[in-house]
């Protein structure tokens, strides 16, 4: 139960506020309770309306406390079962996709509450779910409030069988979302959550991720920073998605993204639509030899076969230690991606259906800042059969010397003649994994 009193400016946000400054200090009682919100305004903020606030806030109090029961006295099942209950009857109506997904964040909400009784589900509770679900993982704060609809959507549904049951998440949400304030300070937290790497890091980077020599590790890395995937795409991507085309430079290349997968759990993309995204020939490359490594799997076979939410961070780790560089959120390399497909003046369009974004504005409102950088714009042409994606092994070695890079080796595979890296060094072009021995100077 919570009943507070709270100006115009609180519940409009302070853009409201800035467009209506006679208006924002107007008085208001707000009172959340068993996943149910009631206000009333009461007005100006007078000695008078400051008093009549008082009065109906102990009103509110008074009539809520006579129709709970004691919560000590209440036999509330386990987190796991009402999430159970939640599942079976609470989303019906909804979109199928939209049932899909609040199914996938239930499950993921039951590992770490389990069998918690859901009366003893509270504020703090929730908030050190967050400290370790978003706060600690690095994922985005878009994707915690969602999870928190979530479970706000669960103590509504079990509220209707368990009387004086209370929703913690109103309270919840004002204490962990406090710092952002309103619309506006979300979105700059979420452009703040942008790190991109700079070229220099790439150069370090690349090098000593291929050092690491593990293939999921690598694969997840470069389906994200050359075809601009979610993590959850990427693990979910599966052999008959790969289209290669007759040759490295057939530009019909491309991956057919249909699915997101976490851990065991499968479901539909971020969007809820299938959409195809370009394949670099670098990627290409990487992909035909590890799927003849493994001796031609099946097309319902899962190319990255580990399940990297436990493991990735401290894969990661070794790679930025080894590399001397500052560590990055895996999410940055798909922000690496849009960043320098903007700057070098590719399509915002392209961008965005390569991102699988539902339109430009979204591009546009989280890319279109770097676009002003003159300073990194640089005049690259696609080459003969070339994509855009194909620009990164241009830019991995951009204003470099005569330092030792590495070099490719000619390989014949059954049915497939390709070209497959070896870690050797020489003074050719870039080919790591799978590059191109066209390499033009930016």
């Amino acid at each position: 139960m919570s009943v507070r009193i709270v100006t115009t400016l609180d519940i409009r946000g302070s853009s409201w506020a800035d467009r209506h400054p006679d208006r924002a200090g107007d008085l208001w009682v707000v009172a959340h309770h068993r996943g149910k919100r009631k206000r009333v305004k009461i007005g100006p903020p007078t000695d008078e309306n400051r008093a009549k606030a008082e009065k109906k806030r102990a009103e509110w109090i008074a009539a809520i406390t006579r129709r709970t029961s004691d919560l000590d006295t209440i036999l509330a099942p386990a987190f796991d079962n009402a999430a159970e209950a939640f599942l079976k009857s609470g989303l019906r109506g909804r979109a199928p996709k939209t049932q899909d997904g609040r199914r996938y964040q239930i499950e993921a909400l039951c590992t770490h509450f389990g069998g918690l009784r859901l009366d003893r589900v509270g504020t703090p509770e929730v908030v050190a779910w967050w400290d370790s679900f978003i706060a600690e993982s690095g994922r985005d704060i878009r994707t915690g409030k969602s999870y928190l609809d979530a479970l706000s959507l669960l103590f509504k549904h079990a509220a209707k069988t368990i009387p004086g049951l209370e929703n913690p998440i109103p309270s919840a949400r004002r204490e962990i979302l406090s710092e952002l304030q309103n619309t506006a300070g979300f979105r700059a937290r979420d452009e703040r959550n942008k790190n991109p790497f700079g070229i220099d890091e790439l150069r370090a980077f690349l090098p000593q991720l291929e050092a690491n020599r593990n293939p999921d590790l690598i694969i997840t890395v470069m389906l994200q920073y050359e075809a601009g995937l979610r993590v959850g795409e990427s693990l979910g991507l599966q052999w008959g998605d790969c289209w290669y085309g007759k040759d490295e430079d057939d530009t019909s290349r491309h991956l057919r993204i249909e699915r997101s997968r976490v851990g065991n759990s499968t479901g539909h993309t971020k969007s809820g639509r299938s959409r195809e995204v370009a394949m670099s020939r670098r990627l290409r490359r990487l992909l035909q030899n590890r799927y003849m490594a493994l001796g031609r799997p099946q097309a319902e076979s899962f190319v990255i076969k580990q399940s990297w939410p436990k493991y990735i961070r401290e894969r990661l780790d070794r790679v930025y230690k080894a590399a001397g560089i500052e560590p990055h959120k895996l999410k940055d390399l798909r922000d690496t991606f849009a960043t320098l497909q903007v700057t070098h003046g590719i399509v915002l369009k392209w961008i965005s259906l390569q991102l699988g974004h539902s339109n430009v504005g979204i591009t546009e409102r989280h890319y279109a800042r770097w676009m002003a950088q003159d300073g990194y714009r640089n005049p690259w042409l696609v080459p003969t059969g070339g994509l855009p994606v194909d620009l990164f092994a241009e830019l991995d070695l951009w204003n470099a010397t005569t330092t030792p890079l590495y070099a490719t080796q000619k390989v014949k595979v059954p049915e497939i003649n390709i070209e497959t890296n070896i870690i050797h060094r020489s003074d050719t072009s870039l080919s790591w994994p799978c590059g191109s021995t066209d390499r033009r100077s930016p």
